[in-house]
């Protein structure tokens, strides 16, 4: 089923019934976008017709700068997330796509775990200042990413391990995979109340604006290589005014101690 025909069945009432479902590419191209949030430029990822991508995470609006008209746009957390710094290993873990380009490529039913046939409930973050999901059953450890309320943290066995006195669950990725852990007090099976999908009619446009910051943490990683250069550039020309102004004072300087030295001969 194609998602753009999924969600102009839905009412605000319907809160977030797609997500955590897998999705591929519906159209001949698709354009996955690193972000919407920022006013900078994103990445564009393309895929072609039939490509595998991920799950849903929510779906969000976003006026289009140029057309001034509000256009939904669907966040997918990739099942491969893509290198985009070698040197201090950065990946982009989901990407912004247009719900017309989208197609469910499932029939609704849970992931299992990879090694075994057990079925994985869906995991939510239940508090509004986030979850982080670490690499061990431990605070100590550097957190892998924090999940914004009521987004998918990933999915459970409900295996637990205790740190001190907090409880742990570990997660999984969508194939099964497991990922990391969770503090349980923090997370829900169940979907928030809260973050409805927006209706949208046909073309794709909403009449909502409700993405944000949170919803959009990748926003930092943008197509910053134009404005690099500019930087270098005007680094540059400063250098050279600042040499110039440098070199004018110091060439007046020894014309008139010339000029001194002169007068006293």
């Amino acid at each position: 089923m194609n998602f753009l025909d999924y969600l102009t069945t839905l009412t605000t009432a319907d809160t977030r019934q797609a997500q955590g479902r897998l999705v591929k590419v519906s159209a001949t191209t698709a354009y996955g976008l690193t972000f919407i949030f920022s006013d900078a430029k994103p990445s564009v990822i393309t895929y072609p017709k039939g490509a595998l991508l991920g799950r849903i995470r929510q779906t969000t609006t976003v006026v289009d700068k140029t057309t001034k008209k509000t256009v939904a746009y669907t966040a997918v957390d990739l099942d491969e997330p893509l290198l985009v710094d070698a040197v201090n290993q950065k990946y982009l873990t989901y990407l912004w796509f247009k719900p017309s380009e989208l197609e469910f490529a499932d029939n609704g039913e849970q992931p299992k775990k990879a090694d075994e046939k057990t079925e994985l409930v869906p995991l939510y973050c239940n508090t509004t200042s986030g979850v982080k999901l670490r690499p061990e059953a431990n605070t100590l450890k550097k957190e892998l990413k924090i999940v914004s309320y009521g987004n998918i943290v990933g999915y459970t066995d409900k295996s637990t391990k205790k740190y001190l006195t907090i409880t742990f669950l570990k997660v999984f990725d969508a194939k099964g995979k497991a990922i990391g852990w969770v503090a349980s007090d923090y997370v829900s099976y169940s979907k928030p109340q809260s973050k409805a999908l927006p209706k949208v009619d046909s073309s794709g446009e909403s009449s909502s604006v409700i993405v944000s910051q949170d919803d959009d943490p990748q926003s930092g990683i943008s197509d910053s290589t134009g404005a690099g250069i500019l930087k270098v550039v005007l680094y540059g020309f400063f250098f050279l005014l600042f040499s110039l102004f440098f070199y004018s004072s110091y060439r007046a300087y020894k014309d008139k101690k010339n000029e001194r030295k002169a007068k006293l001969v």
